[in-house]
C-alpha cells in the first residue's frame, strides 16, 4: 500500500481528535480512521487511546478489533471507528465501521462492475454503544484506492474524481475543498501498489 493523510483540528483548538493507522502485519495491513466524539482535548485521548488498541492487535478481525476498541474506549468520551483489513494472500479488504466515519473502495478499473463501494456502517460509538457489526470482504486490485473520511468532511466530497493523482494529493484535496469549519478534520487515502517485484 502507498497512503497519504490530511487533516486539522477545529479551528481554534490545539488538538485534534480525529486520527489513523496504517500498521502492518502478518497477513497484510490493517488501515484505520478514529473520530474522537466531539473535539479538543478529550476527543484526541479518545481516538489515541483507539489507536494505541488498534495497533496492539492489529493481526485480529475486524469483529474482534471493534470489540477490543470498545472495551478500551469505556473510560474516554467514546469514537467512531472504521477499519478495513488488508489480506495479501486473497487480495481482498475486509471492513466496517461504528459510528459516522466513512470509508470508499474507488475501483482502478475503469470497466469494473461497481465503480465504488461503501464500507458497511453501523451507528454507535466505540466506548458507549457498540452495536453487533457485520464486516463485508471485497476484492482489490493493483491500482485500487480506499479513502476515509470523517465527518468533519462534507459527505459531497464523494462526488470528487477521485482516481486523479497519488494518494497526497487526492487527501490535500478533499481536505482543503471539502473540510467544514465546525469539527476536527481528516482524510486518510490508501492505494493498492502489490508486491515488489
Amino acid at each position: 500500500m502507498e497512503w497519504s493523510v490530511a487533516l486539522r483540528a477545529l479551528p481554534g483548538e490545539a488538538a485534534c481528535g480525529d486520527a489513523f493507522l496504517a500498521e502492518p502485519n502478518a497477513s497484510g495491513m490493517l488501515l484505520a480512521a478514529v473520530d474522537g466524539l466531539g473535539h479538543g482535548e478529550e476527543a484526541a485521548e479518545a481516538a489515541e487511546a483507539a489507536i494505541a488498541c488498534l495497533k496492539a492487535h492489529a493481526g485480529w478481525s475486524v469483529p474482534a478489533l471493534l470489540e477490543s476498541c470498545h472495551a478500551a474506549l469505556e473510560n474516554t468520551r467514546g469514537a467512531a471507528v472504521t477499519l478495513a483489513s488488508i489480506h495479501r494472500a486473497s487480495q481482498t479488504v475486509t471492513w466496517a465501521g461504528v459510528g459516522d466515519v466513512e470509508a470508499i473502495l474507488v475501483r482502478a478499473a475503469a470497466g469494473a462492475l461497481r465503480a465504488r463501494e461503501y464500507v458497511p456502517q453501523r451507528g454507535g460509538v466505540a466506548g458507549l454503544r457498540l452495536p453487533h457489526v457485520r464486516p463485508a470482504t471485497q476484492p482489490i486490485e493493483r491500482g485500487d484506492l480506499l479513502i476515509f473520511a470523517t465527518d468533519g468532511i462534507s459527505r459531497s466530497f464523494g462526488d470528487e474524481s477521485l482516481r486523479l493523482g497519488s494518494p497526497s494529493a487526492i487527501s490535500t484535496r478533499i481536505l482543503e475543498k471539502y473540510a467544514l469549519a465546525t469539527d476536527d478534520a481528516l482524510v486518510f487515502v490508501a492505494r493498492v501498489v502489490g508486491e515488489e517485484p
